[in-house]
């Protein structure tokens, strides 16, 4: 089994490439706002080499870059999943998308029913 530090992982690379391939451009190229565009123009040079290899050993393209944001310290497991889980909800329940007219997806959901 793959790991990455103390953490081993199961990855279905060939999924998460499919995936990728799907998907047209990254965030940044999206979004194109002054910090998104001085962001494209060093995407090359701010990821280490490694970091780069091992994005693609997991199927990742790492020029298609989506947004992480700093929510939580992990202290500890229980910290980064508790995170992971708080992020996942507040992706699809809180999150305003353009695709949904700037709506959560509880929003749009409760519209639509």
């Amino acid at each position: 089994m793959p790991s990455f530090g103390q953490w081993q992982y199961t990855v279905d690379v060939a999924a998460t490439a499919e995936a990728y391939a799907r998907a047209p451009h990254g965030d940044a190229q999206r979004c194109r706002c002054s910090t998104c565009r001085n962001f494209i123009s060093i995407r090359d040079t701010v990821l280490p080499n490694e970091f780069r290899n091992f994005l693609l050993s997991l199927g990742i393209d790492p020029l298609k870059e989506g947004e992480v944001y700093h929510r939580y310290q992990f202290v500890d497991d229980r910290s980064l999943v508790n995170s992971i889980r708080s992020f996942i909800d507040f992706y699809n329940r809180d999150r305003l998308h353009s695709s949904l007219g700037y709506q959560s997806p509880d929003e749009f959901e409760a519209r639509c029913s």
